[in-house]
């Protein structure tokens, strides 16, 4: 599977991430389970991937972690040194296959503000997501593959609107 492409939106992501969060949630239930990403904002292509942060109290975040492998999600570790990531690949109506990606955080971690903040800014202001999704194209074709050009190419971008937000980045 290709990571760095561009996708189109799809009206389906929605019901992909809620069918995702009700299957987690059935295991983790004293989780929060939100939607974020390109996936999270209708109308923004981006990699097609969905991405999912879940909060648990930091008591549960080692029983989460053990959870989420039962559920065959692979943790990468070194990703995020502020939290755990997680992905799998599912089954997928549209395109066969579709990856998931998983950030795990104690509750109360800013990046799970970050994380939703910058979700509810760009379904807010469509100026700002089409200017984010020209970015994403531009990225795509320059990283040729390679992840860290990718997202590289997106922080400069990225620091100014979370700068305009006042979160942390």
């Amino acid at each position: 599977m290709q990571k760095y492409v561009f996708t189109n939106y799809h009206e389906i992501f929605p019901t992909l991430f809620a069918l995702e969060k009700e299957r987690l949630a059935s295991l983790l239930p004293y989780a929060e389970v939100a939607h974020v990403g390109s996936s999270a904002v209708p109308g923004l292509g981006g990699k097609g991937m969905i991405d999912i942060a879940i909060q648990v109290p930091e008591k549960a975040i080692l029983s989460a972690l053990d959870t989420l492998k039962s559920l065959s999600y692979i943790e990468k570790a070194g990703v995020f040194s502020s939290h755990f990531f997680l992905y799998q690949d599912l089954p997928d109506p549209i395109q066969n296959i579709r990856r998931y990606h998983v950030h795990l955080l104690p509750e109360g971690h800013s990046e799970w503000l970050r994380f939703l903040r910058f979700r509810d800014f760009l379904r807010a202001h469509p100026d700002a997501c089409r200017q984010y999704e020209e970015i994403k194209k531009e990225g795509v074709v320059q990283a040729e593959g390679n992840g860290v050009i990718y997202r590289e190419h997106k922080a400069r971008w990225l620091q100014e609107i979370f700068k305009q937000l006042e979160i942390p980045s």
